[in-house]
């Protein structure tokens, strides 16, 4: 484990899982593909797709940025259970 990095707990698992979800369902309401949307983050289009499938955590900047795409101020996430729209 890096020095920087917090253990993952059931509830940072879940909040992925459950930005992940929203993050899909926009993108494919949308028609967004993972290098568009990477264009616009500034990241690779691998970054996009890690994030969406709920393997990477998206850093600030990152996640501000996916937010501004898709016109949003903030959204909830909740911490213990899956995401519903």
């Amino acid at each position: 484990m890096c020095g920087k990095c917090i253990p993952i707990t059931t509830k940072t698992a879940n909040a992925l899982h459950n930005f992940s979800h929203w993050l899909q369902a926009r993108m494919k309401a949308s028609d967004t593909t993972d290098a568009e949307l990477a264009q616009y983050v500034g990241c690779e289009r691998k970054t996009i797709m890690e994030i969406r499938n709920g393997r990477k955590f998206p850093k600030m900047d990152q996640l501000v940025m996916i937010f501004d795409f898709f016109d949003k101020n903030m959204i909830v996430i909740p911490f213990n259970k899956e995401f519903e729209d």
